[in-house]
């Protein structure tokens, strides 16, 4: 340790100045200290035993599975007549209608088509059979005629006795699980109306303690500008008039939420970010109908980089990207996992055969299949051409204002002089979540061209995540300019009176240098 003696002077001659520049430069070179001769694994370690994590992860996804398949046959034992009558009274007040895409209220569409798959999974008779096959094959009305899809025509015309004309099928490949928070509500005789002011309401009390929780990590208008721009671009304001939606939001939410408050408790745990994130994954894997779902990774990510960033500026950014990373992909295999978990049970129950044949077929045509006869027009495939059919859909409008906002954000920062190169770099570093849903656009192709009516709200995250990097850049110039402003008033001040300016207990223990006097 060459630079030993170094410090050991300097700090020696500041003390005998007794200078409030002292206690500032102590704090200054044990950070120094701790960046030069302690290593990067040292100061966030990842998980010693990493086979022992994915042991033990395997075995907490074979029991949320199993608790999945309980959910599910729970669900489907429900009395399927009184959801009908619940339903038939929904559609006479006009709330349900043949319309499976419904103009919302903020311009974009309503995509009812979802919401009638599930809610006439609840009104399907049960037909002698077992409430687990029921549960794995997730029966619905797909439609009145053979090959054209709508649901919410075949629900209605179901609902109006019409029935000779409605066709049966099975929808094997998803868990469904947003049945288990909207048919037992159904069930208990709540209108649709009032169940959409439900969900409003859960969406608001979970994006208020995220901006809480997270006001604990780093400044609150970080937070603020993400979920901002996330709900004016990608129209979430109108995601609680479908509950098959919402649903996956609320585990988006609630999952930040407590990744948040986990990180104020324990800043240097990243194994317990990671068990959050594979539990966040199998349980949006239940609920979600391949809706949005890069949004909670994305999210995670991002609070781990503006966290780690904020309150140890001196931790590298590589390490600081590996923990991000690592709780993102730890998030990708719950739910992929669970995902799997589903077709084995079904595979086990169904048989193989039409299974895997259903899933293997979906998986090759939602990546790389060519959506022309599902959109009625020519489409290329080519890489890019998912990612701008879904900015036609958000709008160029709402993209250039997004990013027109985040360089106003950054002009600041450059007019007061707070952009440094180390502050472009923490740009960088915080932005980086926002190639996740760009990467989940191309990489599920076919779905995300096809599906452009919601999945254009994943686009909302990134630029969200954009112009709350920008705004972290703004917040931490800010903060470094006052720190430096009080240190040099302080040192301009007279020695014979600068003993008084000595700090106080609480303002050393910040510093990390021990109870005060």
């Amino acid at each position: 340790m060459e630079c030993a003696p170094t410090f050991q002077i300097a700090t020696r001659h500041h003390l005998q100045a007794g200078s409030y520049s002292a206690v500032s430069d102590i704090a200054h070179g044990l950070r120094l200290t701790r960046r030069n001769f302690i290593s990067p694994a040292a100061t966030d370690p990842l998980p010693e035993n990493e086979m022992r994590f994915v042991i033990k992860a395997a075995a907490w996804l074979v029991a949320l599975n199993v608790v999945f398949l309980i959910l599910t046959i729970a669900v489907q034992s429900l009395d399927a007549a009184k959801i009908e009558a619940r339903l038939r009274m929904d559609v006479a007040s006009g709330v349900l209608g043949p319309g499976n895409q419904v103009p919302g209220p903020f311009g974009h569409n309503l995509d009812m088509f979802t919401e009638c798959i599930a809610l006439s999974a609840g009104a399907v008779p049960p037909d002698g059979a077992s409430a687990v096959r029921r549960a794995l094959e997730h029966r619905y009305f797909p439609g009145a005629e053979s090959g054209k899809a709508d649901p919410c025509g075949a629900l209605t015309s179901y609902l109006d006795d019409d029935r000779a004309t409605v066709l049966i099928a099975s929808y094997v490949r998803y868990w469904h699980g947003y049945d288990v928070y909207l048919l037992p509500m159904v069930r208990l005789g709540m209108p649709q109306k009032l169940l959409r002011y439900l969900n409003l309401v859960m969406v608001t009390v979970l994006c208020v303690g995220l901006l809480h929780a997270s006001a604990r990590l780093f400044p609150l208008p970080v937070m603020a500008s993400l979920l901002v721009t996330l709900f004016l671009t990608a129209d979430l304001f109108a995601v609680p008039l479908v509950t098959a939606h919402v649903v996956g939001l609320l585990v988006c939410f609630a999952t930040a939420w407590a990744a948040a408050v986990y990180m104020k408790l324990k800043p240097d745990d990243s194994e317990g970010l990671r068990w959050i994130a594979l539990f966040s994954g199998a349980v949006f894997a239940f609920v979600d109908f391949l809706v949005n779902p890069p949004l909670t990774p994305a999210l995670l990510m991002f609070l781990v980089i503006a966290a780690r960033r904020w309150n140890r500026p001196e931790m590298p950014a590589r390490s600081v990207l590996v923990t991000s990373s690592s709780v993102g992909l730890t998030w990708f295999a719950g739910y992929l996992a669970t995902w799997a978990g589903k077709w084995i049970l079904s595979a086990i129950v169904l048989g193989p055969r039409p299974v895997f044949d259903e899933v293997f077929a979906n998986i090759v045509k939602r990546t790389i299949g060519n959506p022309e006869s599902e959109t009625q027009r020519a489409v290329s495939l080519h890489f890019g051409a998912a990612t701008l059919a879904n900015i036609e859909v958000l709008s160029w409008t709402l993209l250039f204002v997004s990013l027109v906002a985040a360089a106003a954000i950054l002009a600041t920062a450059a007019v007061r002089g707070h952009l440094s190169s180390e502050r472009v770099r923490d740009f960088l570093l915080v932005a980086t979540p926002a190639l996740v849903p760009v990467l989940w656009l191309e990489v599920l192709r076919n779905h995300s061209i096809v599906h452009v009516g919601f999945v254009f709200r994943d686009l909302g995250m990134s630029l969200g995540v954009v112009v709350a990097a920008a705004m972290f850049v703004l917040v931490a110039g800010s903060r470094a300019a006052g720190r430096e402003g009080r240190r040099t008033s302080i040192r301009t001040r007279s020695p014979a009176w600068s003993l008084a300016l000595l700090p106080t207990s609480a303002s050393r223990r910040r510093a990390g240098l021990g109870r005060g006097p």
